[in-house]
C-alpha cells in the first residue's frame, strides 16, 4: 500500500480510479466506454444552456458581426458623411454638434459557420465514474451542433486522434450533413478508444490543419481538456484566430466537482502499468479540491489570454442535465 503525506490530485487525475480496481477500457460493453449515435442524436430535444438556470437560447456559439463594415443592426461607429452613404443612417445629433454630416456606420452580419475541434487523443481516455472524458467530449459537440442547427449555421469538424493525418470536414447546412458529422464523431471515437493505450501525442502537433479550415466567418470551438499542450500552442492558436473566432469547451472528469472520499483506491501506474494502493484521508480530499480549482482557473486564464471569445467547463454531470458552466 502507498501512502501520500500530501495528495497530489494531478497524479489522480490523469489515470483512471476503481474502486474495485476494473480498468473501464477492459470492457468493451460498458456504457461508460461505447459511444452511440442513438446517444447524440437524443440531445436534439433536451434544453441546454450556460448555468442551470440558462436556457439553449443563452449559446453563443455562432453569434457574430463580421468585420467588414456594411448592412447590419449593431452600431460600429459615426463618422463623416462620405459620397454614396445612404442619407437614411445620417445621425443628425452627431451632424448638428459637429456641424458637418455624421452618417451610422454598422457592423456587416453574417451567417457564421461553425468548425467543432474534437479532442479525441489517448490523454483523453480517462474517466473514473460515468465515462471517459473523450465520450463526454463528443455529447458536448453533439449539444453545441444540435443548439446552432436552429440559426442553420453550417457545421464543421475536425477530429483529433491519435492518427498521423486528422480528419476534416468542411462546414455544410441541414440536417442531414449534421448527422453524418455526428456518425464520424462515433467513428472517430470508437477508433481512438481502440489506440487508447499508445503514446498521446501533443496538442500543438494535431492543431496544423486548423488555420486552413478558417476562411471567411468561421468560429472554431476547441474541445478538449487542454493537457499535453506542446510547445508552441501559443503561436498555433494565435495564428487561427487571426483568421476567425475561437471559443473553448473544457472537458472536465467528475472527480473534479466531486472528489473521491476519503477511503483506500487503486491507483495504475504510469511507468510500468502496475496496481498500487492509495489511502485517501478526508484532508488529503479537501486539497484535492483545492488543486483542482487551482488548475481550472490556470487553464481559463490562459485560454482567455489567447484571445478566445468564451470559456465554457463540462463533465459528465453537466452534459447529462444540460447545461455548461
Amino acid at each position: 500500500m502507498t501512502m501520500w503525506s500530501r495528495f497530489d490530485p494531478r497524479r489522480l487525475l490523469n489515470h483512471p480510479v476503481q474502486r474495485d480496481g476494473a480498468d473501464p477500457t477492459a470492457m468493451p460493453g460498458s456504457p461508460t466506454i461505447e459511444l452511440h449515435l442513438d446517444e447524440l442524436i437524443a440531445l436534439r430535444d433536451r434544453r441546454a444552456g450556460f448555468g442551470r438556470n440558462r436556457p439553449a437560447d443563452g449559446f453563443r456559439f455562432g453569434d457574430l458581426s463580421s468585420r467588414r463594415r456594411g448592412s447590419g443592426l449593431e452600431l460600429d461607429n459615426i463618422g463623416p458623411y462620405q459620397w454614396g452613404d445612404d442619407i437614411r443612417h445620417m445621425d443628425w445629433f452627431a451632424t448638428a454638434r459637429i456641424g458637418r454630416p455624421q452618417v451610422k456606420q454598422f457592423r456587416h452580419d453574417v451567417q457564421q459557420s461553425i468548425i467543432l475541434v474534437i479532442d479525441l487523443r489517448p490523454s483523453m481516455m480517462f474517466g473514473s465514474s460515468r465515462q471517459l472524458m473523450a465520450k463526454t467530449a463528443c455529447l458536448a459537440a453533439a449539444r453545441i451542433a444540435w443548439s446552432t442547427s436552429k440559426n442553420h449555421q453550417p457545421l464543421g469538424l475536425l477530429l483529433i486522434t491519435n492518427e498521423d493525418t486528422v480528419d476534416v470536414v468542411p462546414p455544410r447546412r441541414g440536417r442531414r450533413a449534421r448527422l453524418q458529422c455526428l456518425a464520424r464523431i462515433v467513428d472517430a471515437y470508437a477508433r481512438a478508444v481502440d489506440d487508447a493505450e499508445k503514446p498521446s501525442p501533443t496538442l500543438t502537433d494535431r492543431l496544423d490543419a486548423l488555420p486552413s479550415c478558417m476562411s471567411g466567418d468561421v468560429e472554431a470551438v476547441i474541445i478538449s481538456d487542454f493537457s499535453t499542450l506542446g510547445d508552441g500552442i501559443d503561436q498555433r492558436l494565435r495564428e487561427s484566430g487571426a483568421r476567425g473566432e475561437q471559443s473553448a469547451v473544457v472537458i472536465e472528469d467528475i472527480l473534479m466537482t466531486a472528489p473521491p472520499p476519503p477511503g483506500l483506491y487503486p491507483l495504475r501506474s504510469s511507468e510500468d502499468g502496475g496496481l498500487a494502493t492509495v489511502a485517501i484521508r478526508r484532508r488529503e480530499a479537501n486539497l484535492y479540491i483545492e488543486e483542482a480549482n487551482r488548475q481550472r482557473r490556470a487553464i481559463t486564464a490562459r485560454l482567455r489570454d489567447l484571445g478566445m471569445r468564451q470559456i465554457l467547463i463540462a463533465d459528465a454531470q453537466a452534459i447529462e442535465e444540460g447545461y455548461f458552466r
